[in-house]
């Protein structure tokens, strides 16, 4: 048995791995700053995802480095995880009213915390935020950010989570939101 919170509410439930939790919790999760206790093997561990206004209340040198080079014509949302109050990745959402389209910029989790589910965690973050803004529609090109993760990889991953080839545009990954689902 597991056990996590939310907004100070503990919940307990026999869950199997982390990703299986994160679609429970951020379905449910309101517009404000989430917080979620999960079991690991070392003991109880809090990830928190909130936004951030800019990307200078970034501590960590490479995601603050990261989130200063994402400038788009989008509106774009910085948005941090944490893991026992340590920035551990980073999010950079960017969203485009006219066409009820959202774009992953970019997940980029610190090797340290890699493995750690924690860029699952922010994808649906991420696809949760996505419907709040009334979009219909989320994308994003794969790209690997470093030398240890294959591309293929990644798209894989990205496939698993029910996106799938654009086809007007091979090396664009989609996905269409159920204004309803929380997945």
């Amino acid at each position: 048995m597991g056990t996590f919170a939310i907004d100070g509410q503990a919940y307990a439930g026999k869950m199997a791995r982390f990703s299986r939790m994160a679609a429970v919790v951020f379905g449910s999760l309101a517009a404000h700053d989430s917080h979620l206790d999960l079991q690991r093997k070392r003991g109880i561990v809090m990830l928190e995802i909130s936004r951030l206004s800019a990307a200078h209340e970034l501590n960590n040198k490479l995601l603050r480095a990261r989130a200063e080079r994402a400038k788009s014509g989008w509106e774009t949302e910085y948005i941090v995880a944490r893991v026992d109050s340590a920035e551990a990745a980073l999010l950079i959402l960017d969203h485009y009213a006219s066409t009820q389209t959202a774009g992953i910029h970019e997940i980029f989790v610190l090797e340290a915390y890699r493995k750690a589910e924690v860029g699952t965690a922010l994808l649906k973050h991420a696809e949760t935020r996505a419907r709040e803004l009334c979009c219909r529609r989320i994308q994003l090109e794969v790209h690997p950010l470093d030398a240890s993760i294959h591309k293929d990889s990644l798209r894989a991953w990205y496939i698993r989570y029910g996106y799938h080839e654009d086809t007007d545009n091979p090396d664009r990954l989609c996905k269409v939101l159920d204004a309803d689902a929380h997945t």
